[in-house]
């Protein structure tokens, strides 16, 4: 299977809830500033693949990623021209602050 094919699955499954990706830890929730709420989770995805779900999102110009301690990716992007501060989980749900 090519990378391309792999990472289309990947997002595909992130964009469909990503149960099948990884594992729930616990119900602990980070706040995020827009109605989506992150969870807190072991993140068994990588930065390029955060990365693609961002930009099918209409995120451009994602910074590097940074996975931390609750297993949620954090960086900036652009969205409309106007820089954002963007989170994503282990799940794939994405957050904009």
């Amino acid at each position: 299977m090519s990378k391309l094919s792999c990472l289309a699955g990947i997002v595909a499954a992130l964009l469909s809830g990503g149960s099948a990706i990884a594992e729930q830890t616990g119900p602990a929730s980070v706040p995020a500033q827009d109605s989506q709420k992150l969870r807190r989770g072991a993140n068994s995805f990588a930065e390029s693949q955060a990365r693609a779900l961002l930009e099918s999102k209409g995120y451009a110009n994602v910074s590097l990623l940074v996975n931390n301690q609750d297993g949620i990716w954090r960086g900036t992007a652009t969205r409309d021209n106007k820089p954002v501060s963007v989170s994503v989980d282990y799940q794939g749900h994405v957050a904009e602050r």
